[in-house]
């Protein structure tokens, strides 16, 4: 390998590295303090760099906070979650999504904390984001549709089911347990609302309940 070569690798892993401790330092101060308390000169503070490093890296604290839901959300889901589920059948891959979440609410709960925290704070306090946080919840929704369709296919999914009502239903359900969660965590059973959830979800698959 050449000296060259050598130094852009180098160069290169002290760039991930510093990203790395930039958006960990941006996930441990919005769980602590709120988006609007976490300066983009706090967070440099925070990972040991200056203002103008984060903002050479991100441009914004915006883009920093996109940059933190694409990482964690749709590439976690699109690289360790989707492949899993292609594998299952419809009822058995929601139940593997749910506890996918308790897992990483209990694993690394100050993650979670920050990341739904964006999610919430999107709407009213980070405008910049919000078209891009709706279309994350578009394809949120589309994943389920796709997987409850395929469940119809197969026939694991009653034919009656409104595809596009209940992955509406789901994704609501998901964010309303979280705020819950977020607002309150010491009288929110979260494993409890969780476990309803999976429990209402399976029940829905089959179809409405007959007319009486």
């Amino acid at each position: 390998m050449s000296g060259r070569s050598s130094g852009q690798n180098g160069q290169q892993e002290r760039s991930d590295m510093s990203t790395r401790r930039l958006l960990q330092a941006a996930v441990d101060l919005i769980a602590e303090r709120g988006y609007e308390r976490s300066t983009l000169v706090a967070i440099g503070e925070r990972a040991g760099y200056s203002r103008g490093l984060v903002t050479g890296r991100f441009g914004s604290k915006e883009n920093l906070l996109w940059h933190l839901l694409e990482r964690h959300f749709i590439q976690w889901s699109e690289d360790r979650l989707d492949p899993e589920l292609d594998q299952l059948d419809v009822p058995a891959a929601l139940t593997l999504v749910l506890e996918r979440t308790r897992q990483n609410v209990h694993t690394v709960p100050t993650h979670m904390r920050a990341l739904y925290s964006i999610l919430f704070e999107s709407l009213v306090l980070v405008p910049e984001i919000r078209e891009r946080v709706a279309d994350m919840h578009r394809q949120h929704r589309a994943t389920i549709e796709r997987l409850l369709r395929r469940g119809i296919a197969e026939g694991t999914v009653s034919a009656s089911v409104d595809t596009v009502a209940l992955a509406g239903v789901w994704v609501g359900a998901f964010r309303g347990i979280a705020f819950q969660w977020l607002l309150d965590p010491d009288h929110f059973d979260l494993d409890g609302a969780l476990t309803s959830m999976a429990q209402v979800v399976t029940g829905a698959l089959s179809g409405p309940m007959p007319d009486h």
